[in-house]
């Protein structure tokens, strides 16, 4: 079933001392409803919209409702008021990276065609296809093709295929909003012919013939226009069409909308496409990076040398910041507390940590002569083989400098003793209880934790 939005928006009077002018409000909700239906942003549009394809379809109505959405996406002209532009034609616009079209069909035959053409369109997963499709009539045909049986005859067949259309073309996740006329304001028609066929009378039957056709219910979701009209009918200049404030109310019914209209899908990460390997690189920030480092390592200075210009005065004086107090020193040669030996020493000790891998600066090698097993390849396994074998994850390929033989016997053997622990606790060999939980613990035997909290004289 199609989901109908009504007004949840209400009308207050401004500070206009004869009280005839209105805006809108919002109406609080409390908390407790979880009512989402708030005031949708141009940002919160934007971001939602991003990349999509909407298509307005119908009448002048259904226009200004075109108009109402893309002055909220940030387009502020538009529907301005131009009386000598050109009215009855296509409009295209695009809001940062959303496509916004209105394709005049007043008449339900034109809407049949464009929505014949929508679906082909759709079928061959054309670019042209659109995400969102809006639809709206009835006042039209109302005022130019419903006068004879033979009009009327031919109007509903003419809604029955476009039922058909409408639901082909949702089946191929495309949804159909349907906007219903507006009220219509019949003292303010501008002629005659509009007073006898188009007024508010006949175009509330018109909204019954719509409904009885079932395009409503072929919809995906409905816009009831005189749910957001009927209480400013006054204000329609023309009998037809409302100042351009009154169909943002209509538009915030539609962007709440949105939200299950157009759901998040992982179709939308598959159009992502990661820049190329080296499309981001800056070589010039990583050759002044390099060169801030060895700056660094070179003058034994933590901030790059940016304290050379402070460290010598023009008498050489040295100068060191301890707590943000300068405490000046007699004058020194430059360079006379320099330890070149050292300073290459511990060069050799980074680089060794670096392209050997280890972390205390190659001694690992060094106590690896005295205590078999800390070798970095070693302290690998050992920490990392259990996790892999628990999480069936390949196995750990050999480290240069190790044999297969210690490997396959270092994982066995922990996967020995671990087993064999394991056997002790369940058959409760041994008072050493404590210490087999916590290895348990540490190497994921999976149990619970026997741990409990007790008073504190229990302990």
């Amino acid at each position: 079933m199609p989901t109908t939005i009504l007004s949840s928006i209400e009308n207050f009077a401004t500070c206009s001392p004869a009280g005839a002018g209105y805006t809108w409000r919002w109406e609080t909700s409390p908390s407790s409803t979880h009512c989402r239906f708030t005031q949708r942003t141009e940002k919160q549009l934007k971001k939602k919209l991003d990349h999509k394809r909407l298509a307005f379809v119908g009448d002048s109505m259904t226009r200004n409702l075109y108009h109402s959405i893309c002055r909220q996406m940030g387009i502020v002209n538009a529907g301005r008021y131009d009386t000598g532009g050109p009215k009855h034609i296509d409009i295209a616009r695009v809001a940062d990276k959303t496509n916004l079209d209105f394709i005049w069909a007043p008449l339900a035959v034109n809407q049949l065609d464009k929505m014949k053409e929508l679906n082909e369109n759709a079928m061959k997963r054309d670019m042209k296809k659109y995400d969102l499709v809006v639809m709206g009539g009835g006042a039209w045909d109302r005022l130019h093709r419903y006068q004879t049986p033979e009009d009327i005859t031919a109007h509903t067949d003419t809604l029955n295929a476009m039922k058909m259309q409408m639901t082909a073309i949702e089946q191929l996740d495309v949804p159909i909003v349907w906007f219903t006329p507006t009220t219509i304001n019949t003292p303010a028609l501008t002629t005659q012919e509009k007073k006898e066929r188009m007024n508010e009378i006949d175009t509330t039957e018109m909204r019954v013939a719509y409904d009885k056709t079932d395009i409503l219910s072929a919809s995906t979701m409905i816009i009831d226009g005189p749910s957001f009209t009927r209480e400013r009918v006054g204000e329609s200049y023309d009998g037809v069409h409302y100042p351009p404030d009154v169909y943002d109310a209509g538009a915030q019914m539609l962007a709440n909308a949105f939200d299950w209209l157009l759901p998040e899908s992982d179709a939308a990460l598959e159009k992502f496409t990661p820049p190329e390997t080296g499309k981001m690189a800056k070589p010039f920030l990583g050759m002044m990076m390099l060169c801030l480092c060895f700056i660094g390592l070179f003058f034994f200075d933590g901030f790059f040398g940016c304290l050379v210009g402070l460290l010598y005065e023009k008498t050489h004086a040295v100068v060191i910041y301890t707590n943000g107090i300068g405490i000046v020193y007699g004058q020194k040669k430059k360079g006379k507390m320099a330890k070149p030996f050292l300073g290459m020493m511990m060069l050799c000790l980074c680089f060794i940590g670096l392209f050997f891998f280890d972390g205390f600066f190659g001694f690992s090698y060094l106590a690896c002569l005295f205590i078999k097993g800390v070798l970095p390849s070693d302290l690998y396994l050992e920490a990392f083989s259990i996790l892999h074998e628990k999480s069936n994850l390949p196995p750990l390929s050999m480290a240069s400098g190790a044999s297969p033989e210690s490997s396959s016997f270092t994982s066995k053997k922990y996967k020995t003793s671990n087993n064999a622990s394991t056997a002790m606790r369940r058959a409760g060999v041994g008072d050493e209880s404590g210490v087999d939980d916590e290895i348990a613990a540490l190497l994921g035997d999976g149990r619970e934790s026997s741990l409990e909290l007790r008073p504190l004289g229990q302990l």
